[in-house]
């Protein structure tokens, strides 16, 4: 084999492992985790410890679209024995005139703590699952969420309790809803 054909050989052979590089790079990932990448560990995900007490939010929007449709303050609580969630609704801004609202929220159950994942924005939330029983319907049930706490503020996945549970959605928020923060109460 002479000079030229050794180094056109060399040559098609580095183009194949280029293009088998290429096409690797560009390929689909089929793993199921595709939506919530695994965080690395340098920034270690919440405890049950971390979230122990009474959290809630100023006076919000009942619906951001909406502007007609009230206030709420929605709260949630958190202790070795589970969790309460809630929101209370009002009429004006200021959330001094409670009105009733059959959307209103009321539960409580238990939650599990999941792994560390990276949202949609590139922050790190924690994976955690509500189970409680329907109130309606007496069933069992699993709400998944995530959750995180940055700067004293604790923030769950996007939209709220409600919103989530109305739409029975079986999917975990991929994102922090940062509108919403929830303060944590004395």
């Amino acid at each position: 084999m002479n000079k030229f054909m050794k180094k056109r050989s060399l040559s098609i052979v580095g183009s194949i492992v280029l293009c088998s590089l290429a096409l690797t790079a560009c390929s689909d990932n089929d793993d199921d985790n595709e939506s919530q990448p695994v965080a690395d560990n340098t920034q270690p995900g919440l405890s049950a410890a971390d979230l122990t007490g009474s959290w809630s939010t100023g006076c919000i929007l009942d619906d951001v679209n909406d502007a007609t449709d009230g206030y709420e303050i929605e709260s949630v609580s958190f202790s070795d024995a589970g969790f309460t969630a809630s929101a209370a609704s009002f009429s004006d801004a200021g959330c001094t005139t409670a009105v009733v609202d059959d959307d209103d929220v009321d539960l409580q159950g238990t939650f599990s703590m999941g792994d560390t994942v990276l949202t949609a924005s590139g922050l790190s939330a924690t994976q955690i699952d509500f189970s409680y029983t329907d109130a309606v319907s007496g069933q069992e049930r699993i709400l998944l969420d995530l959750i995180a706490i940055q700067d004293g503020s604790l923030f769950l996945g996007e939209g709220d309790f409600d919103d989530l549970l109305e739409n029975d959605l079986e999917a975990r928020p991929v994102s922090l809803d940062l509108l919403e923060p929830y303060f944590a109460q004395p």
